[in-house]
């Protein structure tokens, strides 16, 4: 992964098999090698219980500061909250510069990208 060049965007699992003895150790692994701007987590309602994305993103935040990894290098972490913001489109669009600007030109939030 360290070959891979860094992304703007992850849309990736915050719920790993064995997370009752590693946690989230892998995911936070692969989220330091991948570099991302900002990191959607999925599997909240495939796999977890229907109302634990709080936990899991707690759970992230505590696994990440346990194995090193830097609070300054962390992705900007958008927790999609079931039922309600899956039903709110996420649109990016690459000729701008600030993502989540949305296409009338209004912000959503400060991450710069290239």
């Amino acid at each position: 992964m360290d070959d891979l060049p860094s992304t703007d965007v992850l849309l990736g699992s915050i719920v790993s098999l064995g997370a009752g003895n590693n946690q989230q150790r892998d995911i936070i692994q692969y989220t330091q090698h991948l570099k991302p701007k900002v990191y959607y987590p999925g599997h909240l309602t495939d796999v977890a219980q229907a109302g634990s994305a709080l936990y899991h993103k707690i759970n992230w935040r505590e696994t990440a500061q346990k194995h090193g990894f830097p609070q300054s290098e962390w992705p900007e972490f958008r927790l999609l909250v079931d039922p309600n913001d899956f039903l709110v489109p996420q649109v990016f669009t690459t000729q701008r510069r600030a993502l989540g600007q949305t296409a009338r030109g209004e912000r959503r939030v400060a991450s710069q990208c290239r």
